[in-house]
This record gives structure tokens, sequence and C-alpha cells, in this order.
């Protein structure tokens, strides 16, 4: 079916397909339809609803990041009133967080017998470089079930590219149907999210809301973050080529609706999302060593979270040296076994984290970098790999030490802090 969607060069629709009573159409296959952009469905056993509506034409809009109005064109067959369930949704495929990034948003129509509609349905597409997979579902709704468990009648689905940089960008803020969550209480009140303002450097396409710190900053920040991918790499021995997409949000809930993704700062694949506000402001180099280390390996999060943490400027966290945080730690008497912090898979989700795990982690890196030396940190660093049962063993044989060993050395070592 034809759809009058207007596509940029940023914007790539890379497939478009249907699935009718269990069939799929796509180019060159055989057609469900009487004539082009008319989806007419017969009855014969199919999914409820195939024989109620016809669905004419289905209008997309601009596809861009942010707020999109859906336009379809539906006649009820029948000669009563009928509701009709419509759904989009789908999620980011292509990238290094878990399950993805999804949206999702419904709505129960009813058209009156026999009328004819042009109906709108207000959707949003997360702010996101990378693949989409989404579609549209049209579900007759009937008894106890679910619409969402029940088969649809109609369903269209989509694979839609946003590249770097990508400039197309609606109104971000909330549509009113998510506006029942707490944290986005301030937009009941007419707050808005406005499209991002994109200023690329060369290694870096900075999103950022208009009249923001961020915005306000952006001179000092692109030098800063350049100058500091640079540090990282040549630490880390590599090169990061791809521009890295970095997204800057006033504040938690912007960041939150817009990323999905609770905490100060994100990273992922070439992607940081971070708060950059009056009260908060990350080391830039945290998050650049998530991406850059990415190069390296995928260890633990005692590695992984404790590298970014000590890259940080002054091997400081929470403005205080993160030895002197662990060394208090030990003696309250709070520290994280090691043999513990090897198995987690991350760091962030425990209440007391940002406390404990973080700076202690940072700690021991430091120790391991002072002790072996950078080069046979990168080697550990690569050769370790996030959630394998054989961590201990690989520690050892990179280091030669045993990591029971490693942590006493350690702790002997804070003792003297």
């Amino acid at each position: 079916m034809k759809k009058p969607v207007p596509i940029a060069a940023v914007l790539v629709v890379v497939s478009c397909s249907f699935s009718i009573l269990g069939m799929t159409a796509g180019p060159g296959a055989a057609q469900e339809r009487a004539t082009p952009g008319t989806a007419t469905v017969q009855s014969g056993g199919g999914p409820l609803g195939a024989d109620v509506f016809r669905i004419k034409e289905v209008d997309l809009g601009d596809q861009s990041w942010g707020q999109n109005l859906l336009r379809v064109s539906v006649e009820n067959l029948s000669g009563e009133p009928q509701p009709f369930w419509l759904h989009v949704g789908g999620r980011y495929q292509n990238t290094g967080r878990p399950r993805g990034f999804g949206m999702g948003m419904e709505e129960v129509v009813v058209l009156e017998a026999h009328e004819e509609r042009i109906v709108e349905h207000p959707y949003w597409i997360p702010p996101q470089v990378g693949e989409l997979s989404y579609g549209v579902k049209f579900v007759l709704p009937t008894g106890s079930t679910p619409p969402w468990e029940q088969e649809p009648f109609l369903r269209e689905t989509y694979t839609v590219t946003y590249e770097t940089p990508n400039r197309r960008c609606n109104e971000l803020t909330p549509l009113p149907q998510s506006l029942k969550y707490d944290w986005l209480e301030e937009y009941r009140d007419g707050a808005r999210i406005r499209p991002f303002e994109v200023v690329s450097t060369e290694h870096f396409v900075f999103y950022v809301l208009p009249d923001s710190p961020a915005a306000k900053e952006i001179e000092a920040i692109r030098g800063r973050r350049e100058r500091v991918m640079e540090e990282v790499c040549a630490f880390l021995e590599v090169s990061v080529d791809a521009r890295i997409n970095f997204f800057l949000f006033p504040d938690a809930a912007s960041k939150r609706w817009c990323m999905g993704h609770q905490g100060d700062g994100l990273a992922f694949d070439a992607t940081i999302a971070e708060i950059y506000s009056e009260d908060t402001r990350l080391d830039p180099a945290h998050e650049l060593t998530h991406i850059a280390a990415s190069l390296v390996g995928s260890p633990p999060a005692l590695l992984n979270e404790g590298l970014a943490a000590y890259m940080q400027a002054g091997h400081e966290w929470n403005g205080e040296h993160v030895d002197r945080t662990a060394a208090e730690l030990l003696s309250e008497g709070r520290l994280v076994s090691l043999a513990e912090l090897l198995t987690r898979t991350e760091i962030g989700s425990r209440p007391d984290d940002g406390k404990v795990a973080y700076p202690q982690s940072a700690s021991f890196v430091k120790f391991v970098i002072d002790t072996y030396g950078r080069e046979q940190f990168l080697k550990l660093y690569g050769a370790l790999r996030n959630g394998a049962e054989d961590n201990a063993a690989r520690f050892e044989e990179v280091l030669g030490v045993e990591l029971g060993t490693a942590e006493q050395e350690w702790r002997e070592a804070l003792e003297a802090v």
C-alpha cells in the first residue's frame, strides 16, 4: 500500500509489509486488496473485524523524533456502531541496551454504522540513532481478553533508520496519555520539551534543548569533551572513529522521558545521555570512558564501572579521592567482597551503589593499574567477560595472582591511606 510519507535523506524507510489474515504481502507479492491504497479484508474464518472494517489509507506523518500524527482512513462496513483498537508500537533494534528502547500508544475508536472517517492518532518516537522497528495494529476488541492479546485484522510493520546527525525532530513533550506517570507532573502544567538543537564537532553530535544550561554553554562543553576524548583514547590506546551522539538534558524528567532511563548518565553503543543542569554536572570522562573502553573489552561491572570512575578528574568520586572513600568503607566494614563484585553485571541499581560499589571499584582499578601497570590492566579488561563464570580464573591467568590475594594486598594498601 503506497503511503504519502515524506522521507528526508536522514530518514530511510528500509522495509514495509502488511500482515492480513496471517498472510504477508510485500513488493512483488500477491495483493490482498481490491485497489492500490485500500486494504479490504473479506470474511472467511479470519480474525474478528476482518469483515467489519475497511482500512483505506495509513499516513504515518513525517516519522520524526518526538510527537507524530498517524492518520487512518477507515470505513465501518457494518450496519451497527463498531469499535476497533488501534496501537502503534515498536522498539529500536541494533543497540547495546538490553531489550532495546521501545514505544507504544493505543486507543479505542468507535465508528457509527457505515461511517467513513479519517482517524487521527498521536504517537511518539523516542530520540535515538539507529534502526527502529514498529508497527500499526487494528483489532476488534471482544470479550474479556485484552485487545493486545487478540489477533489483529490488519497489521502494518515498518523499519526506519535514523542516522548521525539526525535533524528531524518534532516537539518532544510527552503525549497527554502518558501524563499518568507521577514523575511527569510538571508537564501537566504546560511545560514543554522543544525540539533539539544540533551541534556537531569532530567526535560528537550534541543534541541540546533550546535555552537549557547545555545550550547556553555548548561552546565550553564541546571544547572540554573533545579534550577529554583525546585523553581517554590515549590512555586506552584506542581510536573512536564514529561520532558520538551526545544528548544533554536539563533535568531528570526530560531525560527519563526521552531516553527511558533513570539516573544521571547513560552510555551505549555510540550514544551518551546526561543530565546537565545547574545542580548536576557529570565528570565528562565517565561516560566517554564507557564508549571508548567498549573497544577494549566487555568485562564485569567491577572493571567497567571501576575504570569509568577512575578516569574522572583527580580519581575523585563525589568530590573525594576514591582511595580515601574506600579506606573509610574498609574501616566501617562496608566493603563488598571482590568475589561478589566480580559476579555483578551492573552497578547502580542497589541503593548504596553510589556510596560503596562505585568508589570501591574505582579504587581497586587504581590499585591494579598502579601495581601491575596500565598494559596489564588493559589485558585484564579485554580478557574478562561480563557474566562469565570463569572470571576469577581469567583474572589469575592475566595477572598471575589470585583474586583473593590481590584483594588482601589492596586492603592492606588502603590501611595506609
